[in-house]
């Protein structure tokens, strides 16, 4: 059984299941859908997916690193995809067990490594609900919940890698025909220690495309890594495949009330609702995504509403090298109030990733909404900056004025590079000795040995930084590049 050598070596590549070990083997060799009361090898009968979930259930593992495993197999000659339609819920999955859909020899022998095994729900609410820990699901494609396609709470070290949702396993193409593959989600995980959803290599990323609402939800579940999915595009990064189809103001991905995050690489693009929400992530790292852009950040695909929406306690979050551009709305939007000091260093904002084409989100660049606090724009530092450029209307705009913007390239944009209080231009008067002050007034430029003195008035222990500005049709001036 050849699942059986793939299943070994990915035991030893899990991580932090490295030292897993299986403690009972079954294996599906019919797309049937029955329960005869036992999971048997071919000589003996049949062994359904229905009948080794229950085989699995009823052995109790002696160790969190002892899950059952599940392969497949179904024959000499057979052609896949094998498609499993389940007639009524399958029983949920109560003891840790991997699910490998990898594991059948058609998927090993095959270049493309795409899901060979897929599961149609015919409307069922779930098509996998994991109740228990150490559950790895693998290689699998999705379609036809009248819910979620996985519903897992309390389901700590739940890991979901390559598989495709609501796209077909071999052409990419939607599988709904315009309508919701999953009536809510694809994936749903609540109160759930260290999920990993995908992976930073090819074969580790989930293609989640069909949702109704929000693709991937995510609700209290600390120490969460997102990573390398690609959400409302096709498998290869380039093509919509749009989730929100019924909800269009769900987020694709929204992460609820979870600490110690981390989303890093993910392409969330094209979708009919806004991209990613952070509610209540503190110490979240968001790094390296494309939002509203393709694979590569060159090309837009933008999401119809926010690109990127912060909201409750969000210290330490760190913002990070990501493409935000072509979204319908804000690209980056902070929703007040919120809690905690909060980064954002190295962005494209409206510009591919090349910084050689106009991506423009149609809202501001970055809009920090009134009582959103902490925020760091930037830093007054080499490769620290934001660029932040085409949007259509502010580059930065500051609700209250209260952040700390420097260091950023801002150019191009329909108002105000940066808007400090979130009403336009206007004149500095006596008002403003209780900020915000709108602008530094310059009194005299000279040459002084060999420098150059800048002399000026400013609110009392403020910081002004030097930019040399592009040509900006309204008069007032944008910074695109940060002199010191």
């Amino acid at each position: 059984m050849k699942w059986v050598v793939a299943l070994g070596a990915l035991l030893w590549a899990l991580g932090p299941w490295g030292t897993a070990r299986a403690h009972g083997s079954f294996l599906v060799n019919t797309t049937e859908d029955h329960d005869d009361g036992a999971c048997e090898p071919v000589s003996e009968g049949d062994c359904t997916l229905r009948e080794a979930i229950i085989a699995a259930n009823t052995l109790i593992n002696d160790h969190p690193d002892s899950p059952d495993a599940i392969g497949f197999d179904f024959g000499p000659g057979a052609t896949p995809p094998f498609t499993i339609a389940i007639g009524t819920p399958l029983p949920a999955i109560i003891e840790g067990t991997i699910i490998d859909g990898a594991s059948e020899p058609r998927y090993i022998l095959s270049e493309q490594k795409v899901p060979v095994v897929v599961l149609e729900g015919g409307g069922v609410d779930h098509l996998l609900r994991v109740r228990s820990d150490s559950t790895l699901i693998i290689s699998l494609g999705f379609d036809g919940a009248a819910v979620s396609a996985i519903d897992a709470e309390n389901a700590d070290y739940l890991l979901v890698r390559g598989c495709y949702f609501g796209v077909d396993t071999e052409t990419g193409e939607p599988t709904g025909l315009g309508l919701p593959s999953f009536g809510a989600h694809a994936i749903h995980v609540r109160d759930t220690l260290r999920a990993r959803i995908g992976g930073l290599d090819a074969l580790s990323r989930n293609v989640v495309a069909g949702a109704g609402a929000e693709a991937i939800l995510i609700e209290r579940t600390d120490d969460l890594l997102l990573h390398g999915n690609y959400v409302g595009v096709d498998p290869t990064g380039t093509v919509p495949r749009p989730n929100g189809l019924t909800s269009t103001i769900a987020y694709a991905v929204e992460v609820r009330a979870s600490s110690g995050v981390e989303v890093v690489d993910n392409v969330v693009s094209s979708n009919l609702g806004s991209g990613i929400a952070l509610r209540d992530t503190p110490e979240a790292i968001f790094e390296g995504n494309r939002i509203g852009a393709n694979a590569d950040g060159r090309d837009a695909l933008g999401n119809a509403g926010t690109g990127l929406s912060l909201s409750g306690n969000i210290d330490g979050l760190f913002v990070r090298a990501n493409v935000i551009s072509s979204n319908d709305g804000d690209g980056v939007r902070c929703e007040g109030p919120n809690e905690g000091q909060w980064v954002m260093l190295g962005n494209m904002i409206g510009i591919d990733v090349g910084q050689s084409q106009a991506l423009a989100n149609a809202g501001d660049g970055v809009s920090i909404a009134a009582a959103c606090n902490g925020a760091a724009i930037g830093a007054a530092s080499v490769g620290q900056g934001n660029v932040v450029g085409h949007n259509g209307l502010a580059g930065i705009r500051l609700a209250d004025g209260e952040a700390s913007v420097r260091g950023n390239s801002v150019f191009l944009n329909g108002d105000l590079g940066i808007d400090a209080a979130g009403d336009g231009v206007t004149d500095n008067d006596v008002d403003d000795i209780e900020m915000p002050i709108n602008f530094p007034e310059v009194v005299e430029i000279e040459q002084l040995d060999g420098a150059l003195g800048v002399s000026g008035c400013t609110r009392g222990g403020a910081k002004v930084d030097v930019y040399e500005a592009s040509p900006d049709p309204s008069g007032y001036g944008e910074g695109k590049r940060y002199l010191g």
